[in-house]
């Protein structure tokens, strides 16, 4: 809370005295290591997940805070070694933006087809997962597969300019075309 209201220094000082305390406590280290990201300050952090992952490697938030801090320095692979293991135990949000943040870098796109896919299915409420799968669905299968996602997003953020837009981009362009869905 102190980070989040201008008291970054207390804020920071009072994690540091709770890795002080608890130097094997992952949770203690991954926040401190967090709050350093936040101020830009991830060569300092880096200890710290590292430490965290060192101490329990079954938490998957320093994993994920470590390989999201690697992409920033196009270390993908070191990037996707961290991740992997955590989406081979189970489905985990941030995990699985990590990866697609890699593939998206290395144009790996059947991989990342795979990916947005296994996006929608275990979060079918989150709109930008559609958006993301109807985007790439538009640059590799065309205007009617990207209107089905697009549609989705857009009930589920009716609010959101840029995916009505998309959806009425997508809808007149298939009617020129004379395209119908299958």
């Amino acid at each position: 809370k102190l980070l989040e209201s201008n008291d970054r220094q207390r804020g920071l000082a009072l994690l540091k005295i709770a890795v002080d305390v608890a130097p094997n406590l992952s949770a203690a280290r991954n926040n401190l290591a967090v709050a350093l990201l936040r101020l830009n300050r991830g060569d300092e952090a880096v200890p710290h997940l590292q430490a965290a992952i060192a101490s329990d490697p079954k938490f998957a938030d320093p994993r994920v805070n470590l390989a999201r801090f690697l992409i920033t320095k196009q270390r993908h692979q070191e990037a996707l070694a961290l991740i992997d293991p955590i989406l081979q135990r189970a489905y985990h949000p941030g995990a699985v933006r990590v990866k697609a943040q890699v593939l998206v870098a290395q144009k790996r796109i059947p991989e990342l087809s795979a990916v947005f896919e296994t996006m929608v299915k275990h979060e079918p409420k989150d709109p930008s997962a559609w958006m993301n799968l109807g985007k790439l669905q538009l640059q590799v299968s065309g205007a009617v597969p990207a209107l089905d996602s697009f549609e989705q997003a857009a009930k589920l953020a009716p609010g959101n300019a840029e995916i009505q837009s998309t959806v009425t981009r997508l809808r007149q362009q298939l009617a020129k075309d004379g395209q119908k869905r299958p």
